[in-house]
């Protein structure tokens, strides 16, 4: 069987009718033992998928602009001592980067140790004008601009956070401990949500919960942004910018041959299937989900 890019099926059909295959299993021990009716069976995934035929090393990109740059794969060896930048992608489509507070400083040499204080975190005025090698330079600006690049998003304080595109800057605001705010500053919408406010799902500026806020973008191209980089920001793993990619290019060289992306927030990426046979009550087949509600289902009382 081959599809219309002349790509081999039938390895994945393979695995597919061989998970089928296991689960059937499963199925017929329970309803041996008597335990069927009692247990729930999931079936999901922990991420999406988006096709990928192009790509982009943004480690590299950051080392052309004047800055010493720890990144994968050989961070070993990267630098020798101290570097300006750390650049950590997330399934080839995300990455974290991490910029020294006072920026790069000037090498009397090539190998010369200069020691950064990583307890510092650059303010998002240091980052619009951030310090490299030869000079000083807009690193958001650069990054949004590039082609292979959807997002930059930084963070003004804990409960700020803006959203850059090549056309747009918008911004998030959260509120409290559970409700979110989204607004454009300049420019066009960077995540396409005109469309929505249109139909009257929300407003710009308006503030909705978690919930809200997953059923209103659930169908966009970019949903549930709002919650999702609040909650990015706020792992210890986030700090100064985050880069997603545009469709069709990820972040890493091209090291191994990979034709598929995820970590970034394409629909593609974000949603996931999830079948549940014997939930412990009864799901609505329209109501949208995020994977952490499974957790909440499964434990919910019959």
């Amino acid at each position: 069987m081959k599809s219309a890019t002349n790509t081999d099926l039938s390895p994945k059909i393979h695995v597919t009718q061989n998970v089928d295959k296991q689960i059937g299993h499963i199925a017929e021990t329970l309803i041996d033992l008597k335990l069927y009716d009692e247990t729930s069976i999931v079936i999901s995934s922990d991420h999406g998928l988006r096709s990928t035929n192009l790509h982009f090393d943004l480690g590299n990109f950051l080392t052309t602009v004047g800055l010493d740059v720890r990144c994968f794969p050989v961070t070993f060896l990267q630098g020798l001592g101290e570097f300006d930048a750390v650049v950590a992608i997330s399934g080839n489509g995300m990455a974290h980067i991490y910029l020294a507070a006072e920026g790069a400083e000037e090498k009397a040499f090539p190998l010369q140790y200069i020691r950064h204080d990583w307890k510092q975190k650059p303010k998002l005025e240091d980052l619009e004008n951030y310090k490299i090698r030869k000079g000083r330079v807009n690193i958001i600006y650069l990054l949004r601009h590039l082609l292979p690049v959807q997002h930059v998003f930084a963070a003004e304080n804990k409960t700020i956070f803006h959203i850059y595109s090549q056309d747009g800057h918008g911004i998030i605001r959260k509120s409290g401990k559970n409700e979110y705010s989204y607004d454009i500053l300049e420019g066009e919408d960077p995540l396409g949500y005109a469309s929505i406010v249109e139909d009257g799902k929300f407003a710009y500026g308006e503030l909705l919960d978690d919930q809200e806020w997953l059923s209103a973008t659930c169908e966009a191209k970019f949903p549930d942004v709002p919650v999702q980089v609040s909650q990015i920001f706020e792992s210890q793993r986030s700090r100064d910018l985050i880069v997603t990619s545009r469709l069709g290019w990820d972040l890493m060289p091209e090291l191994q041959p990979h034709r598929g992306s995820h970590g970034g927030l394409h629909a593609a990426e974000m949603k996931v299937p999830l079948l549940i046979a014997n939930p412990p009550y009864e799901i609505e087949s329209e109501q949208p989900l995020r994977t952490l509600d499974v957790l909440n289902i499964l434990l919910a009382l019959k």
